[in-house]
């Protein structure tokens, strides 16, 4: 008997969104295109898909503070309307472009109202505009959580005199269709979730709550796609709920010439390919530096708690670097970006005279 299933979303690619930015500011902004790009600037991501807008002509030029709303309920009933407004022209503009979006911005269904509050002009003088913050939550469609809420997604909107959107950054990227996925027990990704600052501590109090992980900011994320996960004070650590949630690790290990770097992915069919790159500390501000990449590494096959897969080797000579690397499942499509900071100094090496 088959078991539970998850809701898996395919996002619209990043540079889609970046080639349809003057159609989508067409639709957000009811055909008004702003031509100089300079008082008023709507802006796409290439690298993200993320959307921003500014109106330079009334940020921060309030002169009259009474023009503003004055109470919350007023300031959350334009961010609102604003929001419906633009969603209401979803269908015209796919017919148009072709895209197939779900809607434009966030939708009620996605949006979940979170802070709304008074921004002071930098010099202190009076109250210049209201800023409310949304999250994003998506349906999961299981028995125990019907709604997940989606780490790394949200919206910010700016409502200046008389309830005016003076501006708004959408941190996330619309829905192009919904796939079905098998729930991964709990159990079997577990020993992912182990409190690294308390390893003899086995009690995860969000065992079994789900979320969706979204980096857009860091790659070209295609699927958002559950994960169980363990909050701690400063991160999130994340084990996979199917298998397009991928969950990526570098392994350390020193040896006579520099680090070995040891890349696995866990979550999907074990048939990845690797990516990997980096940045120097040493060498980022000069001319000549900037990220490298060095490609695959040397792949070999792998047996661990999650069973056999592709696993990926890379050495670097002694040095600071962010390591980066793209991993994606040549079987299902899943992809998943990960960063670590990696630091091998010569032990030889004196320390400086402070």
């Amino acid at each position: 008997m088959a078991g539970p299933s998850i809701q898996v979303y395919q996002l619209v690619p990043a540079s889609t969104l970046f080639g349809l930015r003057e159609p989508l500011q067409s639709a957000i902004f009811a055909r008004d295109i702003f031509v100089d790009q300079k008082e008023k600037v709507f802006a796409v991501s290439a690298s993200s898909g993320w959307m921003s807008f500014v109106d330079y002509s009334a940020l921060w030029k309030l002169g009259n503070p009474g023009l503003l709303p004055q109470s919350t309920q007023e300031v959350l009933k334009a961010a609102e309307d604003f929001l419906d407004r633009v969603n209401t022209r979803t269908q015209s503009f796919n017919q148009s472009t072709k895209a197939g979006l779900r809607s434009l911005l966030p939708d009620r269904d996605q949006r979940q109202f979170e802070s709304c509050s008074l921004v002071m002009r930098p010099d202190k003088t009076g109250f210049d505009h209201w800023l409310c913050r949304y999250s994003i939550a998506m349906t999961a469609g299981t028995e125990t959580a019907l709604r997940v809420p989606v780490l790394g997604m949200c919206i910010e909107m700016r409502i200046g005199a008389k309830g005016a959107i003076i501006g708004f950054m959408a941190q996330w990227r619309p829905v192009l269709r919904t796939i079905y996925a098998d729930l991964y027990p709990y159990e079997q990704f577990a020993f992912l979730l182990k409190d690294e600052e308390q390893p003899d501590n086995a009690d995860n109090p969000d065992a079994g709550k789900l979320l969706y992980s979204y980096d857009g900011a860091a790659g070209n994320q295609y699927y958002l796609a559950p994960y169980y996960y363990l909050a701690m004070n400063d991160h999130v650590q994340l084990s996979p709920a199917s298998k397009y949630s991928l969950v990526v690790k570098i392994l350390e290990e020193e040896t006579s010439d520099g680090t070995r770097l040891t890349g696995r992915a866990y979550g999907g069919s074990g048939a990845y390919a690797f990516n990997w790159a980096f940045w120097n500390l040493d060498t980022a501000w000069q001319k000549e530096g900037g990220v490298v990449v060095l490609g695959e590494g040397d792949t070999r096959r792998q047996q661990d708690e999650a069973g056999p897969a592709l696993e990926s080797v890379q050495g670097l000579p002694r040095s600071f670097y962010t390591v980066m690397l793209n991993v994606t499942d040549q079987r299902s499509g899943a992809y998943r970006h990960f960063q670590q900071a990696v630091y091998s100094k010569s032990r030889t090496e004196p320390y400086a005279n402070v």
